[in-house]
């Protein structure tokens, strides 16, 4: 039962200890992935503390030269979000742009991020 317990704590202590680095990743004036208003910015945060697999997606981007902004807007296209087919070069960092509906709610809007994010690594 301790050698359980144990690993349990060990685990948790593990798993936070990765999220306190992508927080870090999130909110840091370093950041790979951004939120561009509050709310963005805490579900991005909220997103990375809850999924271990949007945890690996701003890990991964936070090891390229890639930005990648994460704003509120219209697609255009009846879709939730999207990515902006233009890419800017800034200094050494190349940066894109992520479109979310803001009238989406907080863990569709999660997943939409997710998903736009997936490929941009």
């Amino acid at each position: 039962m301790a050698v359980v317990l144990g690993w349990t704590s060990h685990a948790a202590a593990t798993e936070s200890s990765a999220a306190v680095a992508s927080q870090d990743a999130i909110t840091g004036t370093n950041a790979r992935v951004r939120g561009l208003s509050p709310r963005l910015v805490a579900i991005i945060t909220e997103a990375t503390a809850q999924s271990k697999t949007f945890r690996g997606l701003v890990d991964r981007i936070g090891n390229t030269d890639g930005i990648v902004y994460v704003a509120e807007g219209q697609c255009g296209h009846g879709v939730g979000a999207c990515l902006v087919l233009t890419m800017t070069i800034a200094g050494s960092n190349r940066m894109l742009r992520i479109l979310v509906d803001p009238r989406m709610s907080g863990h569709d809007l999660m997943g939409f991020v997710g998903h736009e994010l997936q490929s941009r690594g």
